[in-house]
């Protein structure tokens, strides 16, 4: 499973992939975040975890661009 999360820019901010070996999905975040970004990208986070029945959630934020404080309300 791949599932990818577009902006209005149409540019993937989110990308989740099962790793089933390891029972986790991976979250790769990208570009800058707005704040329903990361309240739309969590949300498919959790849906994701629960789909695939994984343990847990491995969570790559290297390639975010600026801050994303603003989404933590």
């Amino acid at each position: 499973m791949i599932q990818e999360l577009q902006n209005a820019l149409g540019r993937t901010y989110l990308t989740l992939q099962h790793d089933a070996g390891n029972s986790w999905v991976l979250a790769s975040w990208a570009g800058y975040l707005t704040a329903d970004s990361v309240r739309t990208g969590s949300e498919a986070c959790t849906d994701a975890i629960a789909s695939t029945g994984c343990a847990g959630l491995l969570n790559d934020a290297r390639r975010i661009s600026g801050p994303w404080d603003h989404s933590l309300d």
